[in-house]
């Protein structure tokens, strides 16, 4: 960014940025950008010190050194308050890009020779598990042997900052704001079952919406306590039918143990039913029109700090093809 006001030093423009600036060397040439850099982004030569680790008095040589190298002013000081020169401004807005890329250097070569250990504290539904989640993590720990999961498997939403937990995997209804999140495992079908005696009774319905006339067995989230809603998909858009409620469960595996026993129609996971629909004692409809989700999603605070554990985590997630999204933001 260009600095075109003054700055006082009780009023600093992006400390953040300065911090990181401070990471590159402050006893070489660099010495004087790194010191001038500071001084703009913090308002002031005490403040740049502190985050530098240096004197005032050796922030304010090194900036005038550096003007007295180019031959070019570029700030102007009095006792309460500094601004930058219309030179200095533009030198400024080259050199301060260039010192965030030399940190992002340093920091990326020194977190390439750290070594990934610690507790990698996760949290995730337990219908991830069978999913992907237990072989992904086998596979983690058998590649990173000084790692330790603490996995937490729990319906319910934690905070991420509260709970302590380095990511949660969850579907997409259960994201932090302001967080980031990946697209995680397999993109799965959804499909309504039911069980032939269910049907013979009932009638088999032939389109989705005629589901709106039948029995439905549905599953409640239990972070938000809402019902699960039943996605179909056309080529003109995504709809949602809402079949009489005759029974409500939050766990899948009850919903199709219900659908079973002919009580009524679920809409699940294609996978969580592979078994009953394989041996005939559910029938799956819809297969075409209903929709596909990604099962869940990585979430996680931040991006900027990542602890090496989690970053090592996703790379190999994305190795084994269960992440296919780069991080944004």
């Amino acid at each position: 960014m260009i600095i075109d006001t003054f700055y006082r030093f009780d009023n600093p423009p992006n400390i953040e940025q300065g911090v990181r600036v401070s990471r590159t060397m402050k006893d070489d040439r660099l010495s004087g950008l790194t010191a001038f850099v500071q001084v703009v982004r913090v308002g002031g030569f005490r403040k740049a010190a502190s985050e530098l680790g240096m004197s005032a008095a050796s922030v304010s040589e090194a900036v005038s050194r550096l003007e007295k190298r180019i031959g070019v002013g570029l700030l102007k000081r009095t006792t309460r308050k500094i601004s930058l020169t219309e030179a200095g401004k533009d030198f400024y807005a080259r050199c301060g890009p260039a010192l965030d890329s030399i940190a992002d250097a340093i920091e990326t070569i020194q977190d390439s020779q750290k070594k990934v250990a610690g507790t990698l504290r996760l949290t995730a539904p337990w219908s991830a598990g069978p999913i992907f989640l237990n072989q992904l993590v086998a596979t983690f720990l058998q590649a990173y042997p000084d790692v330790v999961v603490d996995l937490n498997y729990d319906a319910r939403k934690l905070d991420l900052v509260s709970s302590g937990v380095d990511a949660a995997i969850r579907s997409d209804n259960l994201l932090e704001q302001d967080s980031q999140a990946l697209p995680m495992g397999p993109k799965l079908p959804m499909c309504v079952v039911a069980s032939p005696d269910y049907l013979a009774r009932m009638g088999t319905p032939k389109l989705p919406a005629d589901l709106n006339n039948h029995a439905g067995i549905y599953f409640r989230l239990s972070a938000n306590n809402m019902l699960a809603p039943w996605v179909f998909v056309s080529k003109k858009e995504r709809y949602t039918v809402t079949p009489r409620q005759r029974l409500i469960v939050n766990d899948a595996q009850a919903a199709i143990e219900m659908a079973e026993r002919g009580l009524g129609m679920t809409y699940t996971y294609r996978a969580f039913a592979q078994s009953q629909i394989e041996n005939g004692q559910l029938i799956a409809l819809f297969p075409k029109a209903a929709d596909v989700r990604p099962s869940f999603y990585l979430n996680f605070l931040s991006r900027r700090h990542m602890p090496l554990k989690l970053s090592a985590f996703i790379s190999l997630s994305k190795e084994q093809g269960l992440i296919h999204s780069s991080i944004n933001g």
